[in-house]
């Protein structure tokens, strides 16, 4: 039986991801930060886990491959009166 896109606490389910990689990443000194647009619905619907897989694999890659700097996870809501709202994730790294 198929479900459909469930509501979920949008920043809950990245700050899960984050807190995942703080451990690994502080051991080589990067801090991981996280910027969201103030505009971003607290609630979503959709595939929190298929989100959460997505960035674990950006923030994992980001952290494998960063010597010093940082990693930044950034949210920006382009539509947030709009439905569906659109949101885009970006994880960038030094």
């Amino acid at each position: 039986m198929a479900v459909g896109p469930l509501a979920f606490d949008l920043r809950g389910a990245v700050e899960g991801v984050i807190d995942l990689f703080t451990e690994v990443a502080g051991s080589k000194g990067l801090p991981v930060g996280l910027l969201v647009d103030r505009e971003w619905p607290k609630i979503v619907k959709g595939d929190a886990g298929r989100l959460r897989q997505i960035l674990t694999n950006l923030l994992s890659n980001a952290i494998k491959f960063t010597e010093k700097g940082d990693v930044i996870v950034t949210i920006n809501c382009d539509k947030p009166a709009a439905t569906p709202v659109e949101i885009r994730f970006a994880v960038t790294d030094t």
